[in-house]
């Protein structure tokens, strides 16, 4: 998947969302609070394209998503391979969309643009009050060459930017999410899907036995390869992982979210799966 040109645009206005958990795995809905049009100054769009553009990071990993998703759809799945979030890279020599880590000192090649992920030098003050005082909201605006992409509290080196970086891939880039089928279950038994599996009931099959004098418990699942939203049965392999998400109050987002293979933010990232090699019979190894 590439943009028409290998080219982008981002759009001349100020989004803020607010994104409201909607499952335990954290999915998310935007809602958004405010929007502002655009100046005369910034009468045509701000063109990103992978040579003139730079990212200015100050997060733990969202700008190492970004720089990854970035060149994979917008040059090409191999020259973002050394790019993946946990390569040991020189991410800011890459040719395309260079990294340049965030300590206010840092000088901006000439005659580049910029996408400032998180707390940089390009969020103004008032902008920092602004997301401070609005948990959960996110900022995309543009700033003369820059386009800023922060969360709310906007100093959150690992949440908020990645919410932010998301956000930016989907709304100003393009990039959709990648599809996914996921099931939900709680150590009751019940059960719930997500992405292609939303509310699928079919061909699922659950047991827990319960040992309440230890507190622990066993989990046992049947999943079908094929449901309504999805269908894998041709597929020889397929990305996967099993997911434990542990929570010590009433809220949506676990405190601590354990995987078979290493989890990256949120399960349904496709570097947070492992592999699953299907057999003739059609069950999954």
């Amino acid at each position: 998947m590439r943009h028409a040109e290998g080219r982008l645009k981002a759009e001349l206005q100020t989004i803020i969302g607010c994104f409201l958990a909607v499952s335990a795995v954290c999915a998310c809905v935007a809602r958004p609070l405010a929007a502002q049009g655009t100046t005369a100054a910034q009468a045509e769009p701000l063109t990103l394209t992978p040579e003139n553009t730079v990212i200015l990071d100050r997060s733990v990993y969202a700008g190492r998503f970004l720089q990854f998703y970035l060149i994979k759809f917008f040059v090409g799945e191999k020259e973002a391979a050394p790019y993946a979030v946990n390569e040991k890279s020189d991410r800011a020599g890459s040719r395309h969309f260079p990294l340049i880590a965030e300590d206010g000192k840092k000088p901006i090649p000439d005659g580049r643009n910029v996408i400032a992920v998180g707390d940089t030098r390009f969020l103004p003050p008032e902008e920092r009050e602004r997301l401070a005082s609005s948990p959960g909201a996110i900022l995309l605006r543009r700033t003369g060459n820059a386009v800023v992409v922060a969360g709310s509290p906007f100093n959150d080196g690992w949440g908020a930017p990645m919410k932010a970086m998301a956000t930016f891939l989907e709304r100003v880039a393009g990039i959709g999410k990648p599809p996914y089928a996921q099931y939900v279950i709680n150590a009751l038994g019940a059960f719930r899907g997500f992405g292609e599996a939303k509310d699928n009931r079919e061909g699922v099959r659950v047991a827990v036995k319960l040992d309440k004098a230890n507190g622990l418990y066993t989990l046992e699942a049947a999943l079908p390869l094929k449901a309504k939203g999805y269908d894998c049965t041709a597929e020889k392999a397929l990305s996967f992982n099993v997911a434990r998400n542990v929570f010590t109050r009433d809220s949506y987002s676990p405190e601590v979210t354990l995987g078979w293979y290493p989890i990256f933010y949120t399960p349904t990232r496709p570097e947070s799966r492992g592999l699953a090699v299907v057999q003739s019979d059609g069950k999954a190894e």
